[in-house]
């Protein structure tokens, strides 16, 4: 796998993770979303995201689960897609 590839796939894998552990319904927060902040900075700093490229993966990952926290997920778009 091409490095540029492999790097993607680490920072996609490591924030879909993070946002589905935050978007658990009926869970007790494992992830807070100050932890997704960070993730958020860190994948900035590390791998040069662009805030489209976060968005873009931000909101695939909601849209591909439909069982998710709505009231989580409605605060996670207010924060990060608007």
């Amino acid at each position: 796998m091409p490095r540029e590839s492999r790097t993607r796939a680490e920072w996609s894998f490591a924030l879909k993770g993070t946002l589905a552990s935050y978007l658990q319904p009926g869970s007790i927060r494992k992830v807070s979303l100050q932890q997704v902040d960070g993730l958020k900075r860190r994948v900035q700093a590390s791998y040069g995201v662009t805030d489209r490229k976060i968005k873009e993966a931000i909101a695939a990952c909601i849209e591909s689960s439909p069982n998710c926290d709505s009231a989580r997920a409605d605060e996670i778009r207010r924060r990060y897609l608007n």
